[in-house]
């Protein structure tokens, strides 16, 4: 069918200038301008690109899209990426406006259009085949031409009733169906109709009288041929069942919430990612039943995603199973997504566990994934989302003059149609631990869960624990390893059969217990955001809603807050399993059993004993809050009667020297030497083992000296102690000296008695 609009240049060169805008809609056909040859429009400034935008027309009006163009397309003043025309609207291609206008150039616009000119001579009706009453209704989603060809030839034509004629009046089509759900204003698709219109036959007239009769011929023959191919169509099956082109919208399955927008015939309750590159668009190519489905071209690195509006959970039932028909490139990862949510507010705890990605395919494949909304998640709502994993191309869409060039790469294309969210049985069972609920998130069969979440009653704890798969570019993925889950006492184990990423996202109840974890280094609190080597342990929140997180090896874990919770990561291997605990009776109660230990052993005056206890508990049972404050407390009071201890003895090494006495040198020796025992393990240690070995080496050259001289220094000491007033010193320094003077005299003798002639030591003969 062909359309008569033509557009007006109202600025530039070109200004005052009109350009017919014919298309054939029933072929597809779109209407292009770019400033490069080969647009159906080329426009020289130099604000337009390449392949700047584009229109389209049916029956129910004009379709204006940009094209990724540098400067953008404008429609009152407001920058759109797709929006529908009426005739008489203005928009702005760079710094070059246009007004759409009804009509020809010299048809004298909508009303000319409309009038039979008076020097045919004739009286000319318009002839309308109407469209049937049972039309699908028009979808309201956003429209995307797909950039390549279907891997299927269409479905044959619906099935339609015999046309009629219609009155003489002119006949206009409904209105264009407009939708603000991406902030711009955005044009319906609608079934091509059947219009011949007064504009038709008043130009056949001026040619020929025998135009319009052979126009009104024509027309109704090629409808009753059109009807009897319908009706033909429908009784063959069409070409393909799984894709007829009935435009009766498919029955939804039973209990389907999504039952609205269950097969895209139109778009309610389903809302577009604004942020993202690309969007899915309604097309009768992407079709698996009805009229319609919607479609996603897309390049490397770029990705679309539409979501369902949220549902509330219904009574008595929490687990669903959202199911679609996909049909997918290969370099395309195509997933469904359930989200669940505790409301749809501004600060709601949400996550959203994905499905293995959709095979690549020509013809339409299901695709689904089945979980339960934990306890205190009261929304669920379905996600599509589709993403190239080709590599990203040299220059984006918006740098590109087109997403045409080829720069951009290869485009894939991803079609979707008849989702659903239905009830399931099958979800894989929670594990109960009291009061602590394990409940599978999504799962791909009900021993393949891809992610869990912990609950205390009504209270999220752990919004989602799952692997993440390694991406090949090393950043983010959706795709998750099967957790491997089963119940071991007190809570549960993780065996990925691959490795990959632990993300565990915890929430404020327990991000208000505490975070702490546990290494070679011993035990450490942190904050809500860090990174820390070798852990083997996470330990979060407290009390009954504390959470254990067990490595099998040491990992790097590292910790960042978003909104009221926080996400932790860590790199583990397949095959080697994560203990995830929530139960901690045995454990608090050996934690009772040590604290006592090491109370004893500081009364006993064995310090070092105690604060190797205290360690033993904060590094193997950590789970009781009262037990890791005293720990904490008793430590720092044991180091520091510790450090206390020794800058006394340090003091008393300093006057030790002033003396030089080797008596108090080695007593000073063996305190330093006791200290570092008894604070094994801590700085205490270190310092007075350094201390020690200071004191050992001074003894030594003290020992070595000439032992008059050191009677002589000893009696001068002694004197001034006396005048002093210092007896108490001053006699054990004669005391000392004494002693000191008795052992040099009778080395001085010895040395004597063998230096005198005939006591010479005996030689080797035995004579004298």
């Amino acid at each position: 069918m062909t359309f008569q609009y033509s557009l007006r240049f109202e600025s530039g060169e070109r200004r005052g200038e009109v350009v017919p805008l014919t298309i054939v809609a029933a072929q597809g056909g779109t209407f292009t301008i770019g400033r490069k040859p080969g647009n159906s429009l080329q426009v020289t400034d130099a604000s337009i690109s390449g392949r700047h935008a584009e229109l389209s027309v049916d029956e129910y009006g004009v379709s204006l899209r940009d094209l990724n163009s540098t400067n953008g397309t404008q429609v009152a003043g407001r920058k759109v990426r797709q929006t529908s025309l009426d005739p008489g609207d203005e928009f702005t291609l760079g710094a070059v406006e246009f007004t759409l206008m009804e009509g020809s150039p010299g048809s004298g616009g909508g009303a000319a259009a409309a009038a039979v000119p008076a020097s045919s001579g004739e009286d000319l009706d318009e002839l309308v085949l109407e469209e049937p009453a049972d039309v699908a209704p028009a979808a309201s989603m956003p429209r995307r031409a797909p950039s390549k060809a279907p891997a299927k030839a269409p479905a044959k034509a619906p099935t339609r009733a015999p046309a009629k004629a219609a009155p003489a009046a002119a006949h206009r089509p409904a209105p264009p169906v407009k939708t603000e759900g991406l902030g711009e204003t955005q044009l319906v698709p609608q079934e091509d109709g059947l219009e011949i219109t007064a504009e038709d036959l008043a130009r056949s007239a001026k040619s020929s009288k025998l135009g319009p009769i052979l126009l009104v011929g024509l027309a109704a023959v090629g409808g009753a041929a059109w009807w009897w191919l319908g009706q033909k169509a429908d009784d063959d099956g069409g070409d393909d069942g799984a894709r007829s082109a009935s435009v009766q919208a498919p029955s939804s399955p039973s209990g389907n919430l999504l039952s609205a927008g269950y097969s895209f015939e139109d778009s309610d309750g389903w809302v577009t990612d604004p942020e993202a590159a690309t969007e899915f668009s309604p097309a009768r190519s992407a079709r698996r039943s009805g009229v319609r489905g919607i479609q996603a071209d897309l390049v490397g690195g770029e990705s679309s995603s539409i979501e369902s509006e949220p549902i509330r959970v219904p009574s008595g039932q929490r687990s669903f199973r959202a199911l679609g028909y996909v049909r997918a490139d290969s370099g395309v990862e195509l997933r469904l997504g359930l989200r669940y949510s505790t409301g749809t507010g501004e600060g709601s705890i949400g996550t959203t566990v994905w499905s293995d990605p959709a095979s690549a395919s020509d013809e339409f494949l299901e695709l689904g994934i089945v979980g339960s909304a934990p306890q205190g998640m009261s929304h669920v709502q379905v996600i599509v989302r589709a993403e190239c994993t080709d590599a990203a191309p040299e220059v984006s869409r918006e740098d590109g003059d087109s997403e045409d060039d080829e720069s951009l790469g290869e485009v894939k294309s991803v079609s979707v149609d008849d989702v659903a969210l239905v009830p399931a049985s099958d979800a894989p069972a929670a594990i109960q631990l009291d009061p602590v609920t394990v409940t599978a998130l999504g799962a791909a069969s009900t021993s393949a869960v891809k992610a869990a979440a912990l609950t205390s009653l009504d209270r999220i704890l752990v919004s989602s624990i799952r692997v993440a798969k390694p991406s090949a570019s090393g950043g983010a993925t959706l795709g998750s390893q099967d957790l491997g889950l089963a119940p071991v006492n007190g809570g549960f184990s993780l065996t990925p059969a691959g490795g990959g990423t632990l993300v565990v996202r915890a929430e404020s109840i327990v991000m208000g217990g505490g975070i702490a974890t546990i290494s070679a280094g011993g035990y450490a609190s942190h904050g809500s955001t860090f990174e820390r080597e070798g852990v083997t342990g996470l330990i979060l929140g407290d009390g009954a809603e504390m959470v254990h997180v067990a490595f099998s090896s040491p990992a790097t874990v590292t910790a960042r807050a978003s909104g009221d919770g926080t996400t932790f990561r860590a790199q583990i291997t397949g095959g080697q399993p994560v203990t995830v605990k929530t139960s901690f009776m045995e454990e608090r109660t050996l934690a009772q059993r040590l604290a006592r230990r090491a109370k004893e052993e500081r009364t006993a005056g064995d310090s070092g004993s105690a604060l190797a206890t205290w360690d033993e508990l904060l590094t193997t049972v950590p789970f009781d809050g009262s037990l890791i404050e005293q720990a904490a407390i008793a430590q720092s009071e044991l180091l520091g009667e510790g450090r206390s201890e020794l800058k006394e003895l340090t003091g008393e090494v300093e006057r030790a020297r002033f003396f030089g006495l080797a008596d108090l040198y080695r007593e000073k020796l063996a305190r330093a030497e006791d200290l570092s025992q008894r604070y094994r393990g801590t700085d205490v240690e270190s310092q007075a083992t350094a201390l020690a070995d200071a004191i050992q080496l001074e003894l030594e050259a003290l020992d070595s000296g000439d032992a008059r001289d050191e009677l002589i220094r000893l009696e001068a000491i002694g004197s001034v102690l006396k005048r002093s007033g210092a007896d108490d010193l001053a006699k054990r320094l004669d005391a000392y000296r004494a002693a000191e003077a008795e052992g040099s005299d009778k080395t001085m003798l010895d040395t004597r008695a063998s230096d005198e002639p005939g006591n010479s030591a005996p030689n080797s003969s035995g004579g004298q």
